[in-house]
């Protein structure tokens, strides 16, 4: 019996009490919470609240610095069932883990969160290709992988833009930005010469800073992403919201609703639908919203959503080869 007295169900050993986890619902709330027990197969957690079976979650270590932040090692897990007395608890099922640090990271990171040792088999092909590289490990298929999303991200470089983090290429170069002199020695304004981002402003002086971070969020939201028109379920405040994505790239989507989406730094899980050489095949996504805009001309909510992990089944690829702009062979 574990400790709700509840019968045996999981194939792995149990330890009981589990560590403290942080649990990221899918409606973007946040819950931190005790393991009751924890196995190398899952675990049960109190809860305060009812999670939906087959809800997924993503699972961090509060004592990790900046919590809540997508570049941190964490957990996907699937809930499997609600346990309601003695104690409001959650079964949850391991899916996946995901270290951006390379494969020493992911290794120490499974061992205190589920207490699974990952075979030398297992991690020894991977220990010098993969050191500093992020990876993922898949509980169902044992597999170690390069983690798409995070590589991308953490190869990316910036740039300093009057005083403002961009990301290189975001600006073609600087002649893109004029400073000039308005009536006010102090004043500055900067016009953006010939950038489509600005072309319906009708006054186009604009303080520095606040063109800079206007770029900046424009450009991450849909320059150099493939367009799509793909209908889209996502999860705001545990309510399901209709959606249009409408710009995609290996890391990020861009998408529009006529209803309200999640706030920004919320995460949110989403059901995409892709299409493969076997049929559509349904995707169940982790995301971050990173930026939300509102469309006066269309006037639908946008959101900028960066992709956190992804659950594809038994097609492992489907989703980031379409992202990528293929059609998945699989």
């Amino acid at each position: 019996m574990g400790p709700l007295d509840l019968p045996e169900k999981r194939r792995h050993r149990r330890k009981s009490p589990g560590p403290r986890l942080v649990l990221f619902l899918p409606g973007g709330g946040r819950e931190t919470a005790d393991a009751l027990d924890v196995s190398p197969g899952g675990a049960l957690v109190r809860v305060r609240r009812i999670i939906a079976s087959g809800s997924l979650v993503v699972v961090e270590e509060p004592s990790a610095a900046g919590i809540g932040e997508s570049m941190l090692p964490h957990l996907v897990a699937k809930v499997s069932r609600m346990v309601l007395v003695p104690a409001m608890a959650a079964a949850v099922e391991w899916v996946k883990a995901v270290a951006p640090d390379g494969i020493d990271q992911l290794v120490a990171f499974i061992r205190r969160t589920t207490t699974l040792e990952l075979p030398p088999e297992t991690v020894l092909p991977f220990s010098s290709a993969l050191a500093d590289t992020p990876v993922s490990y898949t509980f169902e298929n044992r597999r170690i992988a390069v983690e798409k999303v995070l590589a991308q991200r953490k190869n990316e470089r910036y740039v300093n833009l009057f005083g403002i983090k961009v990301r290189e290429g975001a600006a073609r170069s600087v002649s893109d930005v004029k400073v000039i002199q308005t009536e006010s020695p102090r004043q500055r304004r900067a016009t953006m010469s010939e950038d489509d981002l600005l072309k319906n402003r009708e006054d186009v002086r604009v303080d520095p800073v606040l063109a800079a971070r206007e770029m900046q969020a424009r450009l991450d939201a849909l320059r150099g992403k493939r367009q799509v028109s793909d209908e889209v379920t996502l999860v705001r405040e545990g309510q399901p919201i209709r959606a249009l994505c409408v710009a995609v790239d290996i890391s990020s989507l861009f998408v529009e609703s006529t209803e309200r989406l999640p706030d920004v730094a919320t995460r949110t899980t989403m059901k995409y639908v892709v299409p493969t050489a076997r049929g559509p095949h349904e995707v169940v996504v982790v995301l971050q919203v990173v930026g939300r805009f509102r469309n006066a001309a269309t006037n639908k909510d946008e959101a900028l959503l960066r992709i956190i992990t992804a659950n594809e089944g038994d097609r492992q690829g489907a989703f980031w080869r379409y992202l990528s702009g293929g059609r998945s062979p699989l």
